[in-house]
């Protein structure tokens, strides 16, 4: 787009860099000249609500016009939903943290051989389905081969289950590095141990539907 640094983007811009066009649609598009008035502009946005609520109208009638399914509508129901919420509440750190610890009593067999998977865990995802909450978490094991394991809990914090293997782990090519031995090798001759091989890590979850979906790393 001519207009850099222009939000929400091609067909309904709310915030852009002023020009001769943009101004044709008067409070439909709050302007900016220069990168702090472009930050002010944004916390205008963001914080006052008579404000937005004009910019927004604007813009949801071109996006109902032209196309509802498109990113950027998507983007204005997100704010518009978010930003008007009554439900805002104060966060307070769990006092019986860490909810999830390490295991490393478990042992899997990979290959024919047998070996602890669940070395550390950490980089958890969480979803909550029909009043439970499933942590997806990914466990390093001592080969130094991440693999995804599975907690639950009713109230997301105690634990009601926790499977004794891995859910997911790596089976494809591209999941591994190519020389995993090697890599090995040079970790217990740098560090004393083996840290990182590959693996599949940091999963993240969404549930659309009646369909849980995963990405990882």
């Amino acid at each position: 787009s001519s207009t850099a640094f222009q939000i929400i983007g091609w067909g309904t811009p709310i915030l852009a860099s002023d020009n001769f066009w943009f101004r044709l649609f008067g409070n439909a598009i709050l302007r900016f000249t220069i990168d702090e008035e472009f930050v002010e502009q944004a916390k205008l946005l963001l914080n006052n609500s008579p404000k937005r609520g004009e910019v927004i109208s604007h813009a949801l009638a071109f996006a109902y016009a032209h196309s509802p399914e498109r990113v950027c509508s998507q983007i204005l129901y997100i704010f518009q939903r978010c930003l008007s919420s009554s439900q805002f509440r104060k966060l307070s750190r769990f006092r019986g943290n860490p909810i999830l610890k390490a295991r490393p009593i478990y042992i899997i067999n990979i290959g024919g051989n047998e070996l602890y998977w669940e070395k550390l865990v950490y980089n958890a995802a969480a979803v909550r389905i029909n009043g439970i909450t499933y942590l997806l978490y990914r466990a390093l094991g001592e080969d130094g081969i991440s693999r995804i394991g599975l907690w639950w809990s009713r109230n997301g914090y105690h634990q009601d289950g926790r499977l004794q293997f891995p859910i997911f782990g790596p089976r494809e090519d591209y999941e591994l590095p190519g020389e995993t031995k090697k890599r090995r090798e040079e970790q217990r001759k740098l560090y004393g141990m083996v840290r990182e091989v590959g693996g599949t890590e940091d999963p993240r979850v969404t549930l659309i539907d009646d369909t849980l979906y995963m990405t990882y790393t």
